[in-house]
């Protein structure tokens, strides 16, 4: 009983959150080589544009990339977002990348602006129209706990 009560009060780490919401939205079963780094839950972490965009995006390499879009048209990883256990790395070429850590995207205020990109605090995310508003409202509601 007290171990039960124990973990129910442990908050769930931003990782979990994330990997819960695209297996609830149904992402983390979508499995086109050429986009999402999800499959069947389980990322893929040596596909070649990943790795072009995370280092385009400047993510550190102890962090594991949860979710990527590259938003560029020849994948060439100039453009777009990564998700890890930290935040969101994202791009709009040619600015700097950006990243948002997660308590930061909890807190602040979410919309949708036309085409359906993602406004944080009325900062666009690169690529976020990518994503069903569903996956963002979601991780947004229980990011904030």
């Amino acid at each position: 009983e007290l171990e039960k009560a124990e973990k129910a009060k442990t908050p769930e780490s931003p990782e979990q959150i994330i990997r819960d919401v695209l297996k609830e939205t149904g992402l983390a079963k979508k499995q086109n080589s050429t986009s999402w780094n999800v499959k069947n839950g389980v990322p893929i972490y040596a596909a070649s544009w990943v790795i072009t965009l995370r280092t385009n995006l400047r993510v550190g390499t102890g962090e594991t990339v949860l979710l990527a879009e590259d938003w560029t048209t020849f994948g060439r990883g100039k453009s777009g977002f990564i998700f890890t256990e930290k935040g969101i790395y994202e791009r709009l070429s040619p600015f700097s990348p950006r990243f948002i850590p997660w308590a930061h995207f909890a807190k602040e205020k979410l919309e949708f602006v036309s085409g359906g990109m993602v406004t944080v605090n009325n900062e666009g995310i690169s690529g976020s129209s990518a994503l069903p508003r569903a996956v963002w409202t979601r991780l947004h509601e229980r990011l904030r706990g």
